[in-house]
């Protein structure tokens, strides 16, 4: 069987982390077996499609590196094909009309209204909604690759809406038609949709189509067990972008939500996830959205990419933060590379450049309070006056040093904390809290170097004044 998948969202909203993960099953799905990846818009809801939406989960799609084959159709442009399997239906008396007034209940006195009835309200101009004509006392199976075989009665279905009253498809109807036209063979969706797959089985069936494969794919909920919600995290995908998050990052992350490659390997490249992907390995079971689990995983891509790769979207960040120099582009590039390769290993997020980088791009930084706390009060005036006394030798130490190296920074300190017996791990912090402003910083004396001697003076003559 040639594979043909498809991603339909409705433009009612960006592409969230629930739809992002379709597409990307769908998609694997169709990598792997050298299938068609379909990309269909369905926005026969015209109050609440929009087409900024619609950017927007083009937009997500292509910034998750998602590439579709075919499309994007958009089924506000097919309404002829539902009307005309609308009256194939109701040649073949697979449907009926309802003429029931807008807004009220299912009525059965219309299932079997007889067709001259129906026709006097017809050129009457009654307006009507076209229903399917449920079969009454059979039942409707199929099998799903995830949950199994799943039987329904069909006397608990009701006899639902085809067309409406004012002639637009329902998600029934279109959904049925398009997969039959675009000759879908794996229908890969949300577990949602379950409750509506035996009424398309149903469709496809009246409609004398062959029925494709189904894969309900279990919900994505929150840390808390309950349904994913912006408090979760659950924005949109573009907002991962702006908050610096990698996209091979959240992919990865993505694959891993509900489906396992059999062993524990967590870091999977875009081609060890189509190689490896098998629709019958993902769980049951809901997954579980951690937004630190997904920080964790962006920090192993950070930790991993070039230096030279990172180093435009660095640009970006510093550029937003307001601390970006034009020099370090050019003259003090090979500087400026040093400090990302610094950092890379130690940051969850780009963003993070521009937070924790701070210190390295410009002299405007507060000392935290937890470092002030942690570093200088020493829980003694004797021990504080002891590191004030440090400092100061400490400056004028790295201030006449020949060679201002990591051998030299490193020697220098640990033979005055020894000499002035401070505890090196008390002097290191406090020399941290001076140079970075913070309790956590790369290796001090690595940040010493990259600093330079002029800039780590002057940031010892502000600790020593602050302490003053």
């Amino acid at each position: 069987m040639s594979v043909r998948v498809r991603f339909a969202p409705s433009p009612t909203g960006y592409l969230h982390i629930g739809g992002a993960r379709t597409a990307l099953f769908n998609w694997l799905f169709a990598r792997q077996n050298q299938g068609s990846f379909v990309l269909r818009i369905e926005d026969t809801d015209t109050k609440r499609s929009d087409e900024e939406m619609v950017k927007g989960i083009l937009e997500g799609l292509d910034w998750l590196g998602l590439d579709w084959d075919e499309g994007p159709f958009f089924q506000s442009q097919r309404l002829q094909l539902y009307r005309h399997a609308s009256e194939k239906l109701l040649r073949k008396r697979k449907a009926y009309r309802d003429f029931s007034p807008p807004g009220a209940a299912e009525s059965s006195e219309f299932r079997s209204l007889p067709e001259s009835e129906a026709q006097e309200l017809l050129d009457a101009g009654i307006p009507y909604a076209l229903r399917f004509r449920t079969p009454v006392g059979e039942s409707v199976n199929f099998h799903d690759l995830i949950f199994g075989r799943i039987e329904v009665d069909t006397d608990q279905l009701e006899d639902f809406v085809l067309l409406r009253s004012d002639g637009s498809p329902t998600y029934h109807l279109s959904v049925v038609v398009d997969d039959i036209d675009m000759g879908i063979s794996h229908v890969v969706r949300g577990a949602d949709h379950l409750s509506n797959t035996s009424k398309h089985v149903l469709l496809f069936q009246a409609l004398e189509e062959s029925v494709p494969v189904f894969c309900h794919l279990p919900l994505i909920l929150g840390t808390d067990k309950k349904r994913l919600s912006k408090r979760h995290g659950a924005t949109s995908v573009m907002q991962y972008d702006r908050d610096g998050y990698l996209p091979e990052a959240l992919l990865n992350y993505l694959a891993l939500l509900g489906w396992s490659p059999g062993d524990d390997n967590e870091i999977l490249s875009k081609d060890d996830l189509i190689s490896r992907f098998d629709p019958t390995r993902i769980n049951r079971a809901n997954a579980i959205f951690d937004p630190s689990k997904l920080s964790w995983m962006n920090k192993q891509y950070l930790s991993r990419k070039s230096t030279e790769s990172l180093e435009r979207r660095v640009q970006t960040q510093l550029e937003l933060a307001g601390v970006w120099d034009s020099r370090w582009k050019e003259d003090d590039r090979r500087w400026f590379l040093g400090v990302v390769d610094l950092l890379k290993t130690r940051v969850e997020n780009l963003a993070d450049f521009a937070v924790y980088g701070r210190p390295f791009f410009t002299e405007d930084f507060d000392y935290e309070l937890e470092a002030v706390e942690k570093h200088l009060k020493l829980g003694s005036e004797e021990a504080e006056e002891k590191l004030k006394e440090c400092l100061v030798e400490l400056r004028e130490s790295y201030d006449q040093v020949e060679s201002f190296d990591l051998e030299s920074t490193e020697e220098i300190l640990r033979r005055i904390a020894e000499r002035r017996e401070l505890k090196t791990g008390a002097f290191i912090g406090a020399v941290r809290l001076a140079t970075t402003g913070r309790a956590k910083a790369p290796g001090i004396f690595d940040v010493l170097v990259a600093l330079g001697r002029k800039r780590t003076i002057k940031r010892l003559d502000r600790l020593i004044q602050f302490l003053k």
